[in-house]
């Protein structure tokens, strides 16, 4: 593989801190698969220079006008420790993190979902694939003041995004 395509970027490794599947015990509806509203929750701290502790939180809650299921709500968060090599260039580092950091981490909530429902009566929830640049671009654009979901201003090793809930999307599971 070519450098250019390579990331210097590396997952140290990550926890699970919040796991939340909320089902109505009430429910007689089985197999219908939910349709969930998501949204993101994202912290990016640096540790020094060219490390980072990076928090992600996914929320996918019914909406009151969704079909009838069991599932109501899911919720999962995961801490990341990231690090690149010493002398990585600044514009590196900020073409870096948050994005790959993000990117990295729902992969990792994904499974952590799909294991997690796959033995309730709605089925294995897949939460969906997302954009993440454009996720983050539109969060960027639709903030005012100090809500962003950007680095805050100074150097790029300085990176710290604040929290902001980026557009919802829909999520259906996959058959």
């Amino acid at each position: 593989m070519s450098d250019a395509i390579n990331s210097p970027i590396r997952l140290d490794g990550c926890r699970l801190c919040r796991l939340v599947v909320e089902a109505d015990p009430c429910s007689d509806v089985c197999g219908r698969g939910p349709d969930f509203e998501l949204g993101f929750d994202l912290d990016v701290q640096e540790i020094h220079p060219t490390a980072f502790a990076v928090l992600v939180g996914v929320r996918a809650v019914r909406p009151d006008d969704a079909a009838p299921q069991s599932l109501q709500r899911i919720e999962v968060t995961i801490e990341g420790r990231f690090s690149l090599p010493p002398d990585t260039p600044d514009e590196v580092i900020a073409q870096l993190v948050p994005l790959n950091c993000f990117a990295m981490l729902y992969g990792v909530a994904r499974g952590i979902v799909a294991q997690a429902t796959g033995l309730t009566p709605d089925g294995c929830v897949w939460l969906p694939s997302v954009n993440f640049v454009a996720l983050l671009q539109g969060a960027t654009r639709e903030t005012e003041g100090d809500e962003e979901l950007t680095p805050r201003t100074g150097s790029p090793r300085k990176q710290a995004a604040q929290r902001k809930e980026p557009p919802s999307a829909s999520v259906k599971p996959r058959n």
